[in-house]
């Protein structure tokens, strides 16, 4: 998985890409090919703001979080990824079986089946 990171209005922190990195680690079971990740954290007063962006060959998803905390930001974006990957799997799998269960179904009706 390909991460960049973009800290806007704060210094660049070793701790906050390496905790990005670990929970970006707990979504990666649910990608299959080649993973890019734009992440941008940014502060603004009092608010903490975190931004993902992570594209695969034919998907994308993108969240935005904001929260007094960067670390709570980080993990709810994280989080929303989460849903948003999950929803996209399990789409494609329903879509696989149903392409299984035509396919079948129409061997079936030609006689070529069983």
């Amino acid at each position: 998985m390909n991460i960049s990171f973009v800290f806007r209005h704060m210094e660049s922190s070793e701790v906050i890409k390496e905790h990005v990195k670990d929970k970006l680690e707990k979504i990666k079971k649910y990608l299959i090919h080649g993973v890019e990740a734009h992440v941008v954290l940014s502060v603004e007063k009092f608010r903490q703001q975190c931004e993902i962006h992570i594209s695969e060959r034919d998907f994308s998803a993108q969240a935005l979080e904001v929260s007094d905390d960067l670390y709570t930001s980080i993990d709810l974006v994280v989080h929303k990824l989460e849903k948003q990957l999950k929803k996209h799997k399990k789409i494609v799998k329903d879509h696989k079986i149903k392409e299984a269960r035509e396919i079948r179904d129409s061997k079936v009706f030609l006689g070529m089946g069983d």
